[in-house]
């Protein structure tokens, strides 16, 4: 190549790497880290270990379809969200299909949440709303799906069109005294939704309210009981036909007789005489502490109650309204406890020692989603010693530690320590449904000990069986690890129709696991010690033995052939 042809080689890059640096500031900036940024005035986000974290104070930005969430990229992985004091307002479609999302629990600061701010949040299973919420917006958690219970603030003013449609998990709701506005359709085709108190000073039910609401029995309308065989129709809505209506109906146990509610002309129901309903199947409860419900298979036996225990004092009501069920339900009569703790997972002694014992599986809803399930028959009271606090937290680790076969292992730790038998459900980021997760704990040095092995069901939990918990040892979670351990993994109860699985009670047995002594010492260490104890006494006994006997030898003792039958007598 001549020398005139490099010298154009070199101009030509030149000239085009001086296009490039003139083309860099017309390109969108582009964050070196892209897990982190600003999401209002005095606002920023970050995200890390399936947490998104928010920081700072007022009110967040609103964001569209066209102009997403900044972390709209991750929303598949969120599983976790940690909001702060002094955050005002939720945007418009903050956390709109987070769909991994379990628990959602608002600060204090909190007055508005915006439209579709947790839209399609299919895994929420509690949510917690704060004192001081004021304005709930236009499809806030519209298809939360898995939504189980919800209590609304007496600080809401005005809940919007749609706010919790297709909520179908909801089994009741109390609309609050402070509520001045709803929009229609808010609890439409919850088709679970058993009850509903409104205590709002409304005048006229909106449009769609109830609609497809099939398991809608009892409605009370500022003390009142309204027809809910019409609420849930179609021609309960803008139907002339249902003026002065008179309805009886008896079904599953309800006997329900109505005087009536007139259509307005904009389609929505304006309730002017009053109904009474009669229900033996359901039974609902709400104080300041906690609410309760509970449903029954029969009309005298009540074998389900799903609670929300918002203080401490609303463990008590919770023991309450199991003692009542305990007395009207058989010995054999196996009930289940289910509880959203929305404020803290801490569980006290004194209530655990009061269920120790006794015919009742015991499911706390905890709030990072996960669960954690007690056979409370299998509790011993003697060994209860302090409160259970059943928070964790799980991280995903760089760098795998050596001998175990896994390219994904998270590091668990728990924040208490426990020695009964519990089903402890982590739930796992996104991804990992379906697939063989292994625990394992610290042994020997760098080594790594196996405990139990079980199937990610489909909704991302693990089920793990221990029989203890160390709050001072560092498990590990290792996901599809090679070998038998995966191959000999348990599957969940809801995974056994897909497995095809007749058997039912195989593979379940709870390990122990980071067993500490009184001294805080390991099981191995403890043993080592007394092994050294036992051969110090020993030979201890030995040296007192030979000198014992050596004085007598010098005092004249003479030992006889018949020492022996005469010790033995």
């Amino acid at each position: 190549m001549s020398h005139s042809s490099i010298q154009k080689n070199i101009s030509r890059l030149m000239a085009l790497l001086l296009s490039i640096l003139l083309l860099l500031p017309c390109i969108p900036a582009v964050r070196a880290d892209g897990d982190s940024g600003s999401c209002g005035n005095n606002l920023s986000w970050s995200f890390s270990g399936n947490t998104l974290t928010i920081t700072g104070s007022g009110a967040m930005e609103d964001y569209s379809t066209d102009r997403p969430a900044p972390w709209s990229h991750l929303r598949s992985s969120i599983y976790y969200l940690s909001l702060p004091e002094g955050l005002t307002r939720i945007g418009n479609l903050a956390f709109y299909e987070c769909e991994n999302i379990g628990a959602v629990t608002l600060p204090n600061s909190v007055t508005e949440i915006g439209e579709m701010a947790f839209c399609k949040n299919r895994a929420m299973t509690m949510l917690a709303l704060n004192q001081g919420l004021q304005i709930i917006g236009r499809s806030a958690f519209e298809r939360c799906e898995k939504l189980q219970d919800l209590r609304i603030p007496g600080t809401v003013t005005a809940i919007g069109k749609h706010a919790f449609y297709m909520c179908s998990s909801l089994t009741y709701v109390t609309v609050p005294v402070s509520v001045t506005s709803m929009g229609s359709g808010v609890f439409a085709y919850c088709d679970k939704l058993a009850r509903v108190d409104i205590e709002a000073f409304i005048e006229e039910l909106p449009f769609w309210t109830f609609y497809g609401c099939d398991n809608l029995r009892v409605v009370n309308f500022h003390g009142n009981s309204l027809n809910a065989a019409i609420l849930k129709t179609e021609d309960g809505y803008g139907n002339s036909a249902l003026q002065n209506t008179q309805q009886s109906q008896t079904a599953s146990g309800n006997t329900v007789e109505s005087a009536g509610a007139t259509a307005n002309s904009d389609g929505s129901i304006k309730f002017s005489e009053t109904t009474t309903t009669k229900t033996e199947n359901t039974t609902i409860s709400k104080t300041d502490s906690a609410s309760t419900n509970d449903t029954a298979e029969d009309i005298t036996v009540n074998t389900d109650i799903t609670a929300t225990v918002v203080n401490p004092e609303g463990w008590n009501e919770v023991i309450d309204r199991i003692q009542s069920s305990q007395d009207e339900a058989d010995e054999d009569t196996k009930i289940d406890v289910n509880v959203y703790a929305p404020n803290n997972s801490v569980i006290p002694d004194d209530v655990l020692k009061d269920l120790a014992g006794t015919n009742i599986n015991l499911t706390i809803n905890t709030t990072n989603g996960s669960k954690f399930k007690i056979d409370c028959a299998e509790l011993d009271a003697k060994k209860i010693k302090s409160d259970f606090d059943l928070s964790y937290s799980i991280s995903l680790l760089e760098t795998v530690p050596d001998g175990i076969k896994s390219t994904e292992v998270y590091q668990l730790i728990f924040n208490s320590s426990y020695n009964v038998n519990i089903e402890v459900m982590i739930r796992l980021p996104y991804g990992c449904e379906r697939r063989a997760a292994s625990l394992y704990q610290p042994g020997k040095q760098d080594e790594y000990n196996f405990l139990q092995s079980v199937v990610v069901d489909a909704d991302g939990y693990a089920h793990y069986y221990l029989a203890s918990i160390n709050k001072d040892v560092q498990y590990l979670i290792a996901m599809d690890v090679q070998g038998e351990q995966s191959a000999q993994a348990i599957v969940p109860e809801n995974l056994y129709d897909e497995y095809r699985l007749v058997d039912h009670s195989t593979g379940k047995e709870y390990v122990i696991t980071g067993r500490k002594s009184s001294w805080n010492m390991g099981l191995g260490k403890v043993m080592a010690i007394l092994a050294v104890v036992m051969i110090s006494a020993i030979v201890v006994i030995g040296f007192i033995m030979y000198f014992w006997n050596k004085q007598r030898l010098k005092a004249g003792y003479v030992p006889q052939w018949d020492d022996e039958e005469e010790l033995a007598e």
